[in-house]
């Protein structure tokens, strides 16, 4: 889903974690603790929600930086 509504999907977003300067901040939530993540693959950046369960690292939604800005 997130692949056909934002150009990318789950898989190819683990990329990230690989950007030396992905940016980790709380997001502002009322429920689960939740931080968003700001990095680039290929040259593009990418913004993300994610949350922490257990020891794993669960991605809620991601779109292009440009996009997300609406939300910052």
């Amino acid at each position: 889903m997130n692949k056909n509504k934002h150009g990318i999907d789950f898989i190819e977003v683990q990329e990230l974690w690989n950007d030396i300067d992905l940016l980790e901040i709380p997001a502002k939530t009322t429920d689960e603790l939740r931080f968003m993540v700001i990095g680039k693959i290929n040259e593009k950046h990418w913004t993300g929600i994610i949350t922490y369960r257990n020891d794993n690292i669960r991605i809620i939604s991601v779109r292009s930086a440009m996009k997300a800005k609406e939300f910052i």
